[in-house]
């Protein structure tokens, strides 16, 4: 045999070998990915209820966004929003009409919240001038008194072109239950100032009055001069001082009273001792005369008596 032809013979040995080694490789490779394909199938089949549910979930949410973004139209994100010294409330807001914004178009305006990722509905506001890049804005409602003192002036703000009817409407009632709470207050406050007026009239009052009872110690001497005693040290103590000076009158009339019943009883007795006294004379009667002047003399001291005792009736 030819050389060539053994050594064809050779390498044909060999490739079959190598044929048999890897196709027995082949096998068990395929096996293993029929094996890993069937489990796979299988985690499949298991699996398929889920990924329906989150399908139909998907769907569900995606209709609910949807909804939501009902009725909202274009917004403008991260807008630099500064305060305007033109107006109360009005805003100059770094955006214009190469952005969009029109003259005369109606807005929604929402700042920075309180903590990072939320904002915060500020109110409607109506564009009154408008430039390429930059556009003034005034609100639509009536301000609340310091509302705008609050507003987070800035970056960070959000302009939407339109908003959904039932939240204008929910932002609508809410502006008017302000007006109407910002009425009341206003009203209470009038009510609690004439109150106070009132309260501060009654106490001039009270003090007036308090000042005829017991006195009015802060009264000019010149004015007090003219007027009535119970004015100047009030009508409690006029009326103490006179029951005072009544007392004391009583005290003298009824000293005097005493007195004088001493005194008619020393003449009475003096006047009886005299009579008795000249009835012992030796045998003389008693003259006529001296008689009726001892009885004229008696007939004083009873009159005095009826006078002094007429006084403190009078004084009673």
């Amino acid at each position: 045999m030819h050389w060539l032809g053994k050594v064809l013979a050779w390498l044909n040995i060999i490739g079959f070998g190598a044929a048999v080694v890897l196709m027995g490789r082949t096998l068990q490779v395929r096996n293993s990915w029929a094996k890993k394909v069937a489990e796979a199938r299988v985690e499949a089949e298991k699996g398929e209820p889920e990924v329906h549910q989150r399908r139909k979930r998907l769907i569900k949410l995606t209709d609910e966004l949807q909804m939501a973004l009902l009725g909202w139209n274009r917004y403008w994100d991260n807008v630099t929003v500064l305060r305007s010294q033109a107006t109360r409330g009005a805003l100059v807001v770094q955006l214009g009409e190469n952005q969009g914004l029109q003259n005369q178009q109606t807005v929604y305006v929402f700042q920075p919240g309180a903590e990072s990722g939320q904002v915060e509905y500020v109110g409607a506001f109506r564009v009154t001038q408008v430039e390429e890049n930059r556009a003034a804005m005034s609100p639509t409602w009536r301000l609340i008194e310091g509302e705008e003192v609050g507003w987070r002036y800035g970056a960070g703000w959000r302009i939407w072109a339109s908003i959904p009817p039932s939240s204008r409407q929910m932002f609508s009632d809410l502006d008017v239950n302000f007006v109407l709470a910002t009425e009341r207050k206003r009203a209470l406050e009038q009510d609690l100032k004439l109150q106070n007026e009132l309260k501060k009239e009654a106490e001039q009052q009270l003090a007036q009055r308090m000042a005829e009872l017991v006195g009015g110690g802060d009264l000019p001497a010149e004015v007090a001069k003219d007027l009535p005693e119970y004015l100047v040290v009030g009508l409690v103590n006029a009326i103490q001082s006179a029951e005072q000076a009544r007392n004391e009158a009583l005290v003298r009339v009824d000293r005097l009273r005493r007195q004088i019943k001493r005194t008619v009883e020393r003449y009475e007795q003096l006047r009886d001792e005299n009579l008795r006294l000249a009835g012992q004379l030796a045998g003389s009667p008693i003259p006529a005369a001296a008689t009726s002047a001892v009885e004229g003399n008696s007939a004083v001291p009873a009159a005095a008596i009826g006078s002094v005792a007429a006084k403190p009736s009078a004084a009673d």
